[in-house]
């Protein structure tokens, strides 16, 4: 299994339109359970803390698609982080 150790993934959409596996979810998990340190962006709050309970991420934001701001500070943070 590939090791992402010591990296940093942002995933968007980290959680999930449905019940079930979307394709942020399920990247959220697959990066986080091989290692990266996952911070994942959503807008539904309640969907990316269930990715959360599943992979242990170590941050999430919801944002909306029509405020930008709050993400490029997050993306900030977690870069120097």
């Amino acid at each position: 299994m590939l090791s992402l150790k010591g990296k940093v993934a942002i995933v968007t959409g980290a959680g999930s339109v449905g019940p079930g596996w979307g394709n942020g979810k399920a990247t959220a998990v697959l990066l986080a359970r091989q290692g990266a340190k996952v911070f994942g962006l959503d807008n539904n709050a309640a969907a990316v803390e269930e990715t959360i309970r599943i992979s242990a991420m170590c941050s999430i934001l919801k944002v909306s698609r029509r405020r930008w701001k709050p993400v490029s500070r997050a993306m900030a943070n977690w870069i120097s982080w």
